[in-house]
C-alpha cells in the first residue's frame, strides 16, 4: 500500500457544504467503507495546518468524519446531541497554546478540508477487517512525523503500535480448518 500525504482520493472543502449530513451522503455514494482521512485548517496567512490523522471505524460509512465534522462551529443547525466527535474542539486549544498567532474566530466549518484516502478494496488476508484502514492512517502519520518530527497535533497519543499486532493470515486458517 502507498499513500502519500499530497495525493488523497478525496478532498472536500467544508465550507461548500450546508450539513455534515452530506459527509455521510458522500460516504455511501462512493462505497467508502475504509479509508484513512486528515482534518486539515487554513488559516489567515493561508497556511494549511494538519490538525489531524485518523481512520474510519464504523460500519456506518462516513460516521467517523461526520462525527467529528458536525462538532465544528458555523453549520446551520444546533450541536449534536451525542459528544463523540466533539474532541475536535479541544485541538484548538492546543492549536492557541502551540501558536499564539492563530487566531480562534478561524475555527469555523468554512477554513476546514478534509482529505480521504479511500483503501476499500486493498486486497486483505487477515483477520482483521480494519487493516487496511489502520495501515493507511499508520502511513499517513509515518510520513507526518518524518517532515515534522511530531505527530499532528491532534494525535496527542501514538497509537500505531497498538493497533497493527501479530496476525494470522486467512489463508493460513484455511490451510489449518477444514469446514465440514
Amino acid at each position: 500500500m502507498k499513500l502519500s500525504l499530497i495525493n488523497p482520493t478525496y478532498t472536500i472543502p467544508l465550507i461548500r457544504l450546508n450539513e455534515p449530513a452530506y459527509l455521510c451522503r458522500f460516504a455511501r455514494s462512493k462505497n467508502l467503507k475504509d479509508y484513512a482521512y486528515v482534518f486539515e485548517i487554513i488559516d489567515p496567512s493561508y497556511n494549511v495546518i494538519n490538525l489531524k490523522i485518523g481512520r474510519s471505524a464504523s460500519k456506518f460509512l462516513g460516521e467517523r468524519i461526520y462525527r467529528q465534522a458536525a462538532w465544528l462551529p458555523g453549520w446551520n443547525q444546533p450541536e449534536p446531541f451525542s459528544s463523540a466527535g466533539s474532541d475536535i474542539n479541544n485541538i484548538k486549544e492546543l492549536l492557541i497554546e502551540e501558536n499564539s498567532s492563530f487566531e480562534c474566530n478561524n475555527w469555523t466549518k468554512n477554513n476546514f478540508v478534509i482529505k480521504v484516502w479511500d483503501v476499500t478494496g486493498y486486497p486483505n488476508d487477515s483477520q482483521d477487517a480494519a487493516r487496511n484502514s489502520r495501515l493507511a492512517e499508520n502511513l499517513l502519520l509515518d510520513e507526518y512525523e518524518s517532515v515534522h518530527d511530531c505527530l499532528p497535533i491532534g494525535n496527542q497519543k501514538d497509537t500505531r503500535n497498538e493497533m497493527i499486532g501479530y496476525e494470522v493470515k486467512n489463508s493460513l486458517w484455511d490451510s489449518i480448518i477444514e469446514f465440514t
